[in-house]
């Protein structure tokens, strides 16, 4: 859970892992809330350089986009978002969806992840930005921005 070269190498590790099963990607984010559309910026670049097919873009959270995640229908998603974890912002972490207590990482959004599972029966892992600043009409901060190109990298190198 990191952004040092260990943390990456361990987290390049998990993604690989996860590709066997062909996940859906759900890019996430608030365009209007600085460091919330981070994962918004990540899935646009990410649809632009690769070529895999199980893409969803939700603007604004999840809940805008059950459907359409339901219909791909491959049983396990990678949502990469904007979190609040307590960590430094900038912070790369990667959590299965048994490590997702919501007391510890909250998605930037209104639902609940574990409403994911337990309505939706959907398996899930989180790729997410330590967030700094979510005020509305705000840029992404620098330090989240860096992260969101080294997530991006890791992205591309396992899912194109």
């Amino acid at each position: 859970m990191s952004s040092d070269r260990e943390g990456l190498d361990e987290i390049e590790e998990q993604l690989r892992r996860l590709y066997l099963e062909r996940p859906v990607l759900v890019f996430i984010g608030n365009p209007l809330r600085g460091d919330d559309k981070v994962g918004l910026l990540i899935g646009k670049r990410f649809i632009r350089v690769s070529r895999y097919p199980y893409v969803v873009i939700c603007w604004e959270g999840i809940e805008n986009c059950i459907s359409k995640i339901k219909q791909m229908s491959r049983g396990s998603l990678l949502i990469v978002d904007a979190v609040h974890a307590g960590l430094a912002p900038g912070t790369i972490i990667f959590a299965g969806q048994g490590e997702v207590d919501e007391n510890f990482l909250a998605s930037t959004h209104s639902l609940p992840l574990s409403i994911l599972s337990g309505v939706h029966k959907l398996e899930f892992h989180v790729l997410g930005i330590q967030v700094e600043n979510t005020e509305i009409d705000q840029p992404v901060s620098p330090k989240v921005l860096r992260a969101a190109r080294m997530v991006l990298q890791l992205l591309k190198k396992t899912f194109s």
